[in-house]
Formats: C-alpha cells, sequence, structure tokens
C-alpha cells in the first residue's frame, strides 16, 4: 500500500510539474468544470498572434483551422465577448490545419502567418473566416489586408510555413487534434481547457462578474481527423 500512494504520489507530481497532457488525471472543481494540468509555456507558444491588449487579465488561446465550419461560427461569439470584457480578455490564435479533411486549410494558415509577419494578422484573420481560400480568393484576400505580395511569396516557403509546423507539434503535445479547441490561462497561471466557446465564456463571465454573452445563432461541433468529418 505504502508503495501504491508513493507511486502515485511521484505520477502527480511530475504531471504538474511538466504538464504532460497525456496525463489521464481528471480533475474537477467545486463548480464541476473539468481542470487537467497542462504546460503554461507550451500553451501560450510565442504569443504573436493576439487580438486584445497584453494587459489582459485573462488569455485564451484557440487552435484553429480556417476552413472549419465551427471555428468560423465561433467567430462571432468571440467578436462579441471580447467587447463585452472591455480590455480584460485577449484571444491567442494558434494555426492547426486538419489537412486531412480540409484541402484548402494549410494554405489558409501559410497566408495568416504571412500576414502577421508583416503586422497585419488581425485584419487577414478576418478576412480568411470567410473566405472561399482558393488561390484566387487568397489572393484577393492579402490585397484586401494590404500586404506586400512579394514578401508574402517568400515567407510562404520559409519562416511563415515553419510557424504553422510549430503550431501543430504543440497541438500534438497537448493532444488537441481537433478544432476549435480552446484553453484558457488564468491570472493565477492555471491553464484550463474548453472544447466549447459558449461554456469558456460562461466560465470567465462569471469569473468577471459581468453578464455571459447572448446566445449566438451558430452551430455548435468540431472538425477532427478522427472520422474525418465535421460534426457535433
Amino acid at each position: 500500500m505504502a508503495v501504491s500512494m508513493a507511486l502515485w504520489t511521484i505520477a502527480v507530481f511530475f504531471a504538474a510539474n511538466r504538464g504532460y497532457a497525456s496525463w489521464s488525471g481528471r480533475l474537477r472543481d467545486k463548480e464541476g468544470w473539468d481542470v487537467v494540468t497542462f504546460d503554461r509555456t507550451e500553451v501560450l507558444g510565442d504569443e504573436r498572434n493576439t487580438v486584445g491588449p497584453r494587459s489582459a487579465l485573462y488569455v485564451i488561446v484557440e487552435f484553429g483551422d480556417y476552413q472549419c465550419p465551427f471555428c468560423r461560427s465561433a467567430e462571432r461569439e468571440k467578436a462579441r465577448f471580447l467587447d463585452s470584457t472591455r480590455g480584460m480578455v485577449r484571444i491567442v490564435f494558434r494555426q492547426l490545419p486538419l489537412v486531412s479533411i480540409h484541402n484548402r486549410a494549410m494554405k489558409a494558415a501559410i497566408a495568416s502567418e504571412a500576414a502577421s509577419e508583416q503586422g497585419k494578422f488581425v485584419p487577414m484573420h478576418r478576412l480568411l473566416m470567410s473566405s472561399d481560400l482558393d488561390t484566387v480568393s487568397l489572393t484577393k484576400d492579402a490585397r484586401a489586408a494590404s500586404l506586400d505580395l512579394e514578401r508574402v511569396s517568400r515567407s510562404a516557403s520559409g519562416s511563415a510555413r515553419k510557424n504553422v509546423i510549430n503550431d501543430l507539434a504543440a497541438a500534438k503535445t497537448l493532444g488537441v487534434s481537433g478544432t476549435p479547441t480552446f484553453f484558457l490561462v488564468t491570472p493565477d497561471r492555471e491553464v484550463r481547457r474548453f472544447d466549447s466557446f459558449s461554456h469558456l465564456s460562461q466560465f470567465v463571465s462569471r469569473e468577471l462578474g459581468i453578464a455571459p454573452p447572448g446566445d449566438v445563432d451558430s452551430p455548435s461541433g468540431n472538425c477532427g481527423p478522427q472520422n474525418n468529418r465535421c460534426g457535433p
């Protein structure tokens, strides 16, 4: 019995301090929300693609895919929620193009990163979330975001692609395989995972003492490679 307890203590210690996403321990806090140990640094990455003030108390990290219909529908919820929190929340977007089911997602992710390198992530991100994402549309979006097309072309095969690959590697480390997937970094540096933005926004609204955002007429679901489809 003593040996078993010792082994359990060691396992919990390493999970808590190294943030193994594969750790099977799952706890629930007093409000019933799932709490799993994740590596805060791994979740945040370099925070290069950010919407909202750096001084925000709460940081939402989204792993998303520009061709995912549920990522697109969540954009409306995110915009309304950010407005309601008045600078107390910011969102970090990380790339997770699901190339096995979305044949235009990788090029869109690279275009997003190329725009980020020119300081135009936000306008390009918004354009991509409603774009057809074919070659003609991507070029049109880049022009609409006032990007230098020659720089886009150069970075597409270099630094922009590398940033996408780095995000894909982080997603794998964190056990993320579907989109959208959200993490929340709280002021006390705790990291929580949510597969629904509505659940996340309700939690943060209660923490901030503000009214939760109203219902948005958008489908709820997830895209993932497990069954090569998008669905509820």
